[in-house]
């Protein structure tokens, strides 16, 4: 196994209510994952202040639902927070045994949460023929003196003081599944869960042995144990001294072909003569991830020696595990860590300028971060509205839960309701068994970013509509509806006024999305930003590049239709193409920006752009254009031209006349068309692709900044 260095272990702060519990639960993490983390208790009957070290936790782990709380309040806010499972240890369940059928016993615990999951554990584990009384702190003056019995999971102060009989069955443990967890949320090896539930299941084995030792071969017992046993879905084998099988649950019939009624008490030389197992024995020593070629399918087994308290060989323990099942599963998890990791990385620290522009959007999101209400995010592609959105969510309430994203324009319209609201099993032909949840449940209690929602479908639109007004989801194929807690966060890079006004978005699911609405500015509108952009790029990818003053002014001039993103993978390429200590000039800059420049200087080389040269706009045009009423109209037709393509938004002529209305006089349809018709003809409009409305060029933008400049409001 791999060790890391001692300080790249993560730590984990463990809050519990008891100085037992805290000893229990760090013992069992280090017992298991002590080669990669570091445990930072906190005892809350010792102390109510932290411990120093809580702010700087990689995890926090609540020994009962109650100490959740103060997780949450004293962990690092971008730190996930979990609630241990736990169970009872099987060292000490024979004392048990010695109950009466039919006794009532009192069950101890710190509070009634903790003491009904003990009695829950115990009738799980088939200890169903007693009558258990939950017993715990505070309840001394209501006794029941008839009940002379206590059980505690070591928690041996609070046993009622009038009991003759007290059964101490340990501290309970952390179960097997929060491992799993915690592995999972540390970006520990998937791999290391093999080796840690041999070790789990190695303890168990332990104590079948020593009961067998001291005598103890009560049937109760046993079949308790051989149920834990076969419920794991790896081969366990155990062999005594002498090669006899003690242990063989049903996951090792399936590969050693041999039913588990014959291999008990067998020699396991006659099952497999050529095994590791037996080399084991003969060698005195276990082995770890070794690969085994068994009836044509490999296997990982990590085998261990069962020792007596002498440290003398009385047997060997191995796990088989096939090794086409955990590439798949490491597949699995590392697909899920990497798409879909619940996790929002950035915070507002991370969103990078300081244009008004760009400031003005990002307070109104963190305004918008402290409510629950619908944020939309409008802006072209590439302008960072993923990462506005992982923002808020990390300043919000909600910031130790889920965050879940989908990208509509990514997904098969045929996809997008099964993964948003998940299914059931048999919904659908090639349905997984046992179903499958949806991204809204996945996100329950924290946010759900929907992303190019314009492209969702009419179906979708409508269930989408619907699970914002009754907070509801219902799975393909069910019949039930199941309440979520989710905080919405839509984005879109096209004009969702224009596509309801065509009839191809839902007006009341816009007015939904649209609560609290965030237009997030293009590079282009920022150019105060490009700069420091760029730099910040250079810093991250490579110390060394040095731009030259005319790359650096071309970078200023141009329209940057990819933005930020667009920014960010010519400076990469820029760190690829260009020697160390070299400087970056016009000739590193990637083809296709050259080319675009070119064909820029080409078109613009001798036009004036003040005012319209003649014989690009009509002469009727051309001739209102000298009026100075005109040219105020003009000015207010490109601006709000402008603010559309600020983020992307072609606008049609029926919302462009309805916001100039009242602002430009005797404006009508007719008027619009003209204007529009004459402007783009000239170059400074463009009409949008598949209807999605006109929108400014560049000499659309330097023609309004001229207008402006000039004696005109």
């Amino acid at each position: 196994m791999h060790i890391p260095a001692k300080n790249a272990k993560k730590k984990i702060l463990v809050v519990g209510h008891t100085p037992v519990t805290c000893i229990s639960f760090e013992a069992c993490l280090l017992t298991f994952l002590g080669d990669y983390v570091e445990i930072v208790p906190w005892c809350v009957s010792d102390s109510t202040v932290p411990p120093r070290e809580a702010a700087s936790v990689d995890l926090s782990l609540a020994v009962t639902r109650l100490a959740y709380d103060l997780c949450r309040a004293y962990s690092p806010p971008d730190k996930p927070v979990l609630v241990a499972e736990r169970v009872l240890s099987v060292n000490k369940l024979d004392k048990l045994l010695s109950l009466e059928a039919g006794a009532k016993a009192y069950v101890v615990g710190t509070n009634h949460e903790t003491t009904v999951n003990t009695i829950s554990l115990l009738h799980n584990l088939g200890f169903t023929g007693n009558i258990f009384v939950p017993y715990y702190a505070g309840m001394a003056d209501r006794v029941q003196p008839d009940i002379t019995v206590a059980i505690t999971p070591g928690l041996l102060q609070i046993v009622p003081p009038h009991s003759t009989t007290v059964i101490d069955i340990g501290a309970k443990e952390v179960a097997i599944s929060t491992l799993a967890e915690i592995m999972r949320l540390l970006d520990i090896p998937v791999t290391e869960l093999n080796t840690i539930s041999s070790r789990y299941i190695q303890t168990i084995l332990g104590a079948t042995r020593e009961r067998s030792y001291i005598g103890f071969q009560n049937e109760a017992l046993k079949n308790q144990l051989e149920t834990i046993l076969d419920t794991l879905q790896e081969a366990i084998v155990a062999l005594d001294e002498n090669r006899r099988v003690i242990v063989y649950n049903q996951a090792s019939e399936k590969i050693f072909t041999t039913p588990v009624a014959k291999a008990i008490g067998s020699d396991w030389q006659e099952i497999m003569p050529d095994s590791i197992l037996i080399t084991c024995l003969e060698n005195g020593e276990g082995v770890s991830r070794r690969i085994k070629f068994i009836d044509g399918q490999h296997y990982l087994v990590d085998a261990n020696l069962l020792l007596d308290h002498d440290q003398r060989t009385r047997g060997v323990v191995a796990t088989f595990h096939p090794v086409q099942e955990i590439k798949e599963l490491e597949t699995q998890v590392r697909r899920e860590l990497k798409d879909r990791a619940n996790v929002a990385r950035y915070s507002f620290k991370d969103i990078k300028g300081s244009s008004a522009e760009l400031r003005r959007a990002v307070s109104l999101a963190t305004k918008f971060a402290a409510t629950d209400l619908t944020i939309l995010l409008e802006g072209e592609s590439g302008t960072g509205k993923e990462l506005f959105a992982q923002a808020v969510h990390n300043q919000s309430s909600r910031r130790g839960n889920p965050f879940v994203a989908i990208n509509f324009a990514a997904i098969p319209d045929n996809l997008v309701e099964s993964e948003l609201f998940g299914y059931e099993e048999g919904a659908f032909t090639g349905a997984r068994k046992g179903g499958k949840a949806g991204l809204f449940e996945e996100a329950h209690l924290g946010t759900i970013f929907l992303d190019e929602i314009g492209s969702a479908s009419p179906d979708v639109q409508n269930r989408l509509l619907r699970v914002l007004e009754e907070r509801e989801i219902r799975r393909l194929g069910s019949g039930k509806n199941t309440p979520v807690d989710v905080r919405v966060i839509a984005a879109t890079n096209i004009d969702l006024e224009e596509l309801v006004s065509r009839k191809r978005f839902r007006d009341d699911l816009y007015y939904r999305l649209c609560a609290l609405p965030i237009v997030i500015p293009s590079l282009r509108m920022r150019k105060t930003d490009i700069l420091g952009l760029t730099d910040y790029f250079v810093k991250k990818y490579s110390e060394t590049l040095e731009c030259s003053p005319e790359v650096r002014d071309i970078f200023l001039q141009y329209a940057w239709p990819g933005n930020i993103r667009e920014l960010q993978n010519i400076v990469k390429y820029l760190c690829s193409v260009v020697d160390p200590g070299k400087m970056a000039t016009t000739d590193d800059l990637p083809p296709y920006l050259l080319r675009k420049l070119d064909t820029a200087r080409r078109e613009n080389a001798g036009e004036r752009v003040a005012a319209p040269p003649a014989g690009r706009l009509s002469p009727h045009l051309l001739g209102e254009f000298e009026n100075p009423g005109a040219r105020r109209s003009v000015i207010i037709l490109l601006s709000e031209l402008k603010e559309y393509t600020a983020a992307r938004r072609g606008v049609g002529y029926t919302t462009l006349l309805k916001n100039i209305k009242g602002r430009i006089p005797g404006a009508s349809e007719y008027y619009v068309k003209r204007w529009l018709k004459g402007l783009k003809d000239a170059g400074y409009v463009e009409a949008g692709k598949t209807k999605q409305g006109s929108s400014l060029t560049e000499k659309g933008l330097a023609l309004l900044e001229s207008l402006r400049g000039e004696d005109c409001p």
